[in-house]
Protein backbone atom coordinates (compact mmCIF):
# COMPACT_ATOMS: atom_id res chain seq x y z
CA UNK A 1 0.00 0.00 0.00
CA UNK A 2 2.73 2.54 0.64
CA UNK A 3 4.85 2.09 -2.57
CA UNK A 4 1.14 2.69 -4.10
CA UNK A 5 0.33 5.42 -2.61
CA UNK A 6 4.22 7.19 -3.56
CA UNK A 7 3.40 6.54 -6.83
CA UNK A 8 0.38 8.06 -7.42
CA UNK A 9 1.45 10.82 -5.15
CA UNK A 10 4.36 11.09 -7.09
CA UNK A 11 2.43 11.45 -10.73
CA UNK A 12 0.60 14.10 -9.05
CA UNK A 13 2.98 16.20 -8.22
CA UNK A 14 5.23 15.48 -11.64
CA UNK A 15 2.26 16.32 -13.51
CA UNK A 16 2.41 20.08 -10.86
CA UNK A 17 -1.14 19.08 -10.33
CA UNK A 18 -0.24 19.90 -6.67
CA UNK A 19 -0.07 23.80 -7.48
CA UNK A 20 -3.77 23.94 -7.38
CA UNK A 21 -2.94 22.85 -3.63
CA UNK A 22 -0.09 26.07 -2.67
CA UNK A 23 -2.81 28.76 -2.10
CA UNK A 24 -0.83 31.57 -1.15
CA UNK A 25 -0.92 35.45 -2.02
CA UNK A 26 0.75 36.51 -5.40
CA UNK A 27 0.57 38.87 -8.20
CA UNK A 28 0.20 38.58 -11.99
CA UNK A 29 0.03 40.83 -14.86
CA UNK A 30 -2.68 41.94 -16.84
CA UNK A 31 -2.25 41.11 -20.47
CA UNK A 32 -1.08 44.70 -22.68
CA UNK A 33 -0.56 46.15 -19.49
CA UNK A 34 1.79 47.20 -17.07
CA UNK A 35 -0.93 46.44 -14.07
CA UNK A 36 -0.18 44.04 -11.74
CA UNK A 37 -3.35 42.16 -9.82
CA UNK A 38 -3.74 39.72 -6.71
CA UNK A 39 -3.16 35.62 -7.51
CA UNK A 40 -3.84 33.02 -5.20
CA UNK A 41 -1.00 30.66 -7.08
CA UNK A 42 2.57 31.58 -7.83
CA UNK A 43 3.08 31.29 -11.60
CA UNK A 44 7.10 32.27 -10.86
CA UNK A 45 8.27 28.34 -12.51
CA UNK A 46 11.89 29.50 -10.61
CA UNK A 47 10.54 29.05 -7.24
CA UNK A 48 7.35 26.88 -7.67
CA UNK A 49 8.41 23.51 -8.64
CA UNK A 50 4.48 22.77 -9.37
CA UNK A 51 4.03 25.54 -11.94
CA UNK A 52 6.72 24.17 -13.98
CA UNK A 53 5.54 20.50 -14.03
CA UNK A 54 2.04 22.12 -14.61
CA UNK A 55 3.33 24.31 -17.72
CA UNK A 56 4.86 21.11 -19.09
CA UNK A 57 1.67 18.94 -18.85
CA UNK A 58 -0.56 21.69 -19.94
CA UNK A 59 1.76 21.74 -23.37
CA UNK A 60 1.58 17.37 -23.51
CA UNK A 61 -1.74 18.03 -23.00
CA UNK A 62 -2.52 20.86 -25.97
CA UNK A 63 -0.26 18.82 -28.19
CA UNK A 64 -2.06 15.76 -27.69
CA UNK A 65 -5.43 17.33 -27.94
CA UNK A 66 -3.98 19.07 -31.05
CA UNK A 67 -4.01 16.38 -33.58
CA UNK A 68 -1.08 17.69 -34.73
CA UNK A 69 1.24 15.71 -36.84
CA UNK A 70 3.97 14.79 -35.11
CA UNK A 71 7.29 13.80 -36.77
CA UNK A 72 10.74 13.12 -35.38
CA UNK A 73 13.00 15.88 -35.67
CA UNK A 74 16.48 14.09 -35.88
CA UNK A 75 14.67 12.63 -39.37
CA UNK A 76 15.11 15.92 -40.61
CA UNK A 77 18.66 16.76 -42.16
CA UNK A 78 20.38 19.76 -40.70
CA UNK A 79 18.17 20.27 -37.84
CA UNK A 80 19.46 20.29 -34.11
CA UNK A 81 18.92 17.65 -32.41
CA UNK A 82 17.58 16.70 -28.99
CA UNK A 83 19.88 14.98 -26.84
CA UNK A 84 19.28 12.74 -23.57
CA UNK A 85 20.87 13.67 -20.71
CA UNK A 86 22.97 10.57 -20.69
CA UNK A 87 24.45 11.58 -24.59
CA UNK A 88 27.84 12.67 -24.79
CA UNK A 89 27.69 16.22 -25.74
CA UNK A 90 30.48 18.44 -26.94
CA UNK A 91 30.63 22.48 -26.81
CA UNK A 92 32.23 23.91 -30.38
CA UNK A 93 32.42 27.63 -31.24
CA UNK A 94 29.71 28.08 -27.97
CA UNK A 95 27.37 25.61 -29.91
CA UNK A 96 26.57 21.91 -27.95
CA UNK A 97 27.13 19.26 -30.81
CA UNK A 98 25.96 15.64 -30.09
CA UNK A 99 29.21 13.24 -29.99
CA UNK A 100 27.43 10.18 -29.26
CA UNK A 101 28.95 7.55 -31.19
CA UNK A 102 25.57 5.37 -30.44
CA UNK A 103 23.51 7.52 -32.86
CA UNK A 104 23.16 7.94 -36.35
CA UNK A 105 22.91 11.88 -36.50
CA UNK A 106 26.36 12.38 -34.30
CA UNK A 107 27.46 15.39 -35.36
CA UNK A 108 24.93 17.63 -35.49
CA UNK A 109 23.88 21.13 -33.17
CA UNK A 110 21.75 20.52 -30.22
CA UNK A 111 18.64 22.09 -29.53
CA UNK A 112 17.61 20.83 -26.66
CA UNK A 113 18.53 18.47 -23.60
CA UNK A 114 16.21 16.21 -22.22
CA UNK A 115 16.27 15.70 -18.05
CA UNK A 116 13.06 14.17 -17.59
CA UNK A 117 13.92 11.50 -14.41
CA UNK A 118 16.68 13.69 -12.86
CA UNK A 119 17.16 15.80 -10.05
CA UNK A 120 18.41 19.22 -10.09
CA UNK A 121 21.24 18.50 -7.50
CA UNK A 122 24.97 18.55 -7.94
CA UNK A 123 24.68 15.11 -9.77
CA UNK A 124 22.73 16.08 -12.87
CA UNK A 125 24.09 15.58 -16.43
CA UNK A 126 25.26 18.95 -17.72
CA UNK A 127 24.16 20.89 -15.03
CA UNK A 128 25.98 23.88 -15.32
CA UNK A 129 24.41 23.87 -18.98
CA UNK A 130 21.01 23.81 -17.49
CA UNK A 131 21.57 26.84 -15.21
CA UNK A 132 23.47 28.62 -17.32
CA UNK A 133 20.14 29.07 -19.25
CA UNK A 134 17.75 28.51 -16.64
CA UNK A 135 19.21 31.23 -14.20
CA UNK A 136 19.90 33.49 -17.11
CA UNK A 137 18.74 37.42 -16.48
CA UNK A 138 18.23 36.35 -12.34
CA UNK A 139 19.70 38.57 -9.72
CA UNK A 140 22.87 36.62 -8.33
CA UNK A 141 21.17 36.51 -4.78
CA UNK A 142 17.94 34.14 -6.22
CA UNK A 143 20.79 32.38 -8.61
CA UNK A 144 22.52 31.08 -5.35
CA UNK A 145 19.05 30.67 -3.19
CA UNK A 146 18.12 28.39 -6.49
CA UNK A 147 21.18 26.57 -6.51
CA UNK A 148 21.00 25.90 -2.75
CA UNK A 149 17.92 24.62 -2.81
CA UNK A 150 18.18 22.95 -5.28
CA UNK A 151 20.87 20.73 -3.15
CA UNK A 152 18.77 20.40 -0.40
CA UNK A 153 15.77 19.01 -2.13
CA UNK A 154 18.47 16.50 -4.07
CA UNK A 155 20.03 16.02 -0.24
CA UNK A 156 16.54 15.15 1.64
CA UNK A 157 15.68 12.39 -1.10
CA UNK A 158 19.29 10.82 -0.40
CA UNK A 159 16.91 8.05 1.68
CA UNK A 160 18.86 4.70 1.94
CA UNK A 161 16.26 3.10 -0.59
CA UNK A 162 17.27 6.09 -3.16
CA UNK A 163 21.26 5.67 -2.86
CA UNK A 164 20.33 1.66 -3.15
CA UNK A 165 18.35 2.47 -6.45
CA UNK A 166 21.38 4.75 -7.51
CA UNK A 167 24.05 2.81 -6.72
CA UNK A 168 22.11 -0.02 -8.41
CA UNK A 169 21.87 2.10 -11.58
CA UNK A 170 25.73 3.29 -11.53
CA UNK A 171 26.86 0.50 -13.82
CA UNK A 172 24.51 1.23 -16.28
CA UNK A 173 25.24 5.03 -16.47
CA UNK A 174 29.12 3.90 -16.30
CA UNK A 175 28.49 2.13 -19.56
CA UNK A 176 26.21 4.31 -21.59
CA UNK A 177 28.94 6.92 -20.69
CA UNK A 178 31.71 4.69 -22.06
CA UNK A 179 29.89 3.76 -25.10
CA UNK A 180 28.52 6.83 -26.40
CA UNK A 181 32.79 7.29 -26.34
CA UNK A 182 33.11 4.22 -28.35
CA UNK A 183 34.83 2.55 -25.50
CA UNK A 184 31.59 -0.37 -24.67
CA UNK A 185 29.80 -2.01 -26.15
CA UNK A 186 25.89 -0.86 -26.54
CA UNK A 187 22.84 -2.65 -28.18
CA UNK A 188 24.89 -4.16 -30.72
CA UNK A 189 27.25 -1.73 -31.53
CA UNK A 190 30.07 -1.90 -33.69
CA UNK A 191 32.44 0.08 -31.06
CA UNK A 192 34.54 -1.08 -28.43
Amino acid sequence: MGDTVKTYRAIFRGAGLNWFFQVGSYDIAVPFTSARVWFPWNTDDLTSQAASNLEQTLINYCVDVADLKQVDATEIADVPVVAGALMRLVERDGQLILDDRRVPYSGRPVSAIHWAGYGMGPLMPYRGTFLRYRLAGTAPARRRRYRVEAWADQAAQMTPRHTYHELRGAPYRLRSWLSARGLAKWHGSSAG
